[in-house]
């Protein structure tokens, strides 16, 4: 079975975090792992993603300034360079 690696930055987007994640996890294929960065949001978006943390297919990454979403994306892709995936 493939498998999936999902990225997604996230600032500020605390009324539409929830289901973004939500969609994903709920997908009948089971084989991802989701990393969610956030990019120093201001809003309830960071604890949020915290929520979901617990699951083990799921990485919460913090930046410590923002970065932008293109230096997001990448910083989360150097975190999982060392796993296989089949697609990202």
């Amino acid at each position: 079975m493939s498998k999936f690696l999902i990225i997604i930055p996230f600032y500020n987007v605390e009324d539409h975090l929830k289901s973004a994640i939500e969609s994903i996890l709920q997908q009948t294929y089971s084989n991802i792992d989701l990393i969610l960065i956030d990019d120093c949001s201001t809003d309830t978006s960071l604890k949020i993603a915290k929520s979901y943390e617990h699951l083990d297919n799921v990485t919460l990454l913090q930046n410590k300034e923002n970065i932008g979403t293109y230096q997001s994306v990448n910083k989360a892709l150097y975190s999982a360079k060392n796993k296989n995936w089949d697609y990202w």
